[in-house]
């Protein structure tokens, strides 16, 4: 499964978790950031900096938060600041997750454990202050409205 990372300066880069975990030169052992959990894991925000540099992205341009939706379409939504000590998960014991595939982001010092989703494919660097300085999270379940109205078996 791949990993959808968008930037609205340097467009869409899909990858397998092993191939982000290539671009992270800062790899660790997660208990060393979240105790009692297992597993290798990459710094987030140095392989930020390394791929901000690698696009000549202006220094002076930093995203405001990050968007992640999980599989199961659950999203959270974390101000930039929140993100000094995040990490994601890419495998336990040199294999892919199972519990969490493909990855895990985990927000160390996070306003919410909602912050450390599992499951994650999608990763969306925004440039938006008016989205304020608060985390959210949720289920973005989508339910058309035709299926609401269709009676099935009748």
């Amino acid at each position: 499964m791949r990993i959808h990372i968008t930037d609205p300066h340097i467009g869409q880069l899909q990858v397998t978790p092993s191939e982000w975990a290539d671009e992270g030169t800062i790899k660790f052992d997660m208990n060393e950031r979240v105790v009692g959990v297992p597993g290798e894991a990459f710094d987030f925000m140095e392989w930020y900096e390394g791929w901000r540099s690698m696009n000549s992205i202006s220094v002076h341009i930093r995203p405001t938060h990050l968007r992640v939706t999980a599989v199961d379409e659950f999203t959270a939504l974390i101000p930039w600041g929140q993100l000094k000590q995040a990490a994601i998960q890419y495998a336990i014991h040199g294999e892919p997750l199972t519990k969490g595939y493909p990855i895990r982001l985990y927000v160390p010092n996070g306003t919410s454990d909602c912050l450390n989703v599992k499951g994650v494919v999608h990763v969306e660097l925004l440039y938006e202050s008016d989205l304020g300085d608060e985390a959210a999270f949720g289920f973005k379940n989508q339910i058309k409205l035709e299926d609401m109205f269709t009676c099935k078996g009748e």
